[in-house]
């Protein structure tokens, strides 16, 4: 996570620039249903959009490509605002992990009109798209796969080795064979080497 915020963080001017440019392009002065189906067909790491009033209020549901909640409506969003950034007609805020979805964002406020649009941006997707991370999904699948077959080769491992430590132990105790040091170690030795693995 720190890495993705380093990495932003040394390319946000440009990653700004060019999210700002876009936006730029789009009449954001109908906040009507056209408008989210714009932005998300042109933006893929946009994950939430809503809109507030001057006072930083929110007055819309929160959007999502796919759905939308309104018991957000009435929420004070003024946190995200850093008002000596607002001069111009847009702020960026700094990363920070969205309560909405749990993942790390980038907010952008652009001012509208009567109020603010707030624009969520996930991190990682938009480091993707910028080609500034690598997206390696089939790796981390295929090494959390064989992270998964290794520890369960281990736990079974490290309980059959404790098994055989305490069967082994039982079978001089109770077996005929002579009770020796040897006969002693051999179970320390598995039981320890099971404690180990386990």
């Amino acid at each position: 996570m720190q890495d993705l915020v380093r990495t932003y963080n040394t390319h946000a001017a440009l990653i700004g620039k060019s999210i700002i440019n876009s936006l730029s392009k789009v009449n954001f002065q109908k906040f009507d249903d056209t408008l989210p189906e714009l932005l998300f067909g042109t933006f893929a790491c946009l994950e939430l959009i809503y809109r507030s009033d001057e006072k930083f209020i929110q007055n819309s549901p929160n959007i999502y490509p796919n759905r939308s909640e309104e018991h957000h409506i009435g929420a004070d969003r003024g946190y995200l605002v850093n008002r000596a950034k607002l001069q111009k007609k847009y702020c960026i805020s700094e990363p920070y992990i969205s309560s909405a979805t749990g993942a790390m964002c980038i907010t952008i406020l652009y001012a509208v009109e009567d109020g603010y649009i707030f624009l969520d941006f996930r991190l990682r997707t938009l480091l993707e798209r910028f080609d500034l991370i690598e997206k390696n999904d089939t790796f981390k699948q295929i090494n959390r796969a064989a992270y998964a077959v290794i520890g369960i080769g281990l736990l079974f491992f490290g309980i059959f080795v404790v098994l055989y430590g305490f069967y082994t132990f039982g079978g001089y105790l109770f077996g005929s064979a002579p009770l020796t040091i040897d006969a002693v170690f051999k179970p320390i030795i598995a039981l320890t080497l099971g404690l180990a693995v386990l």
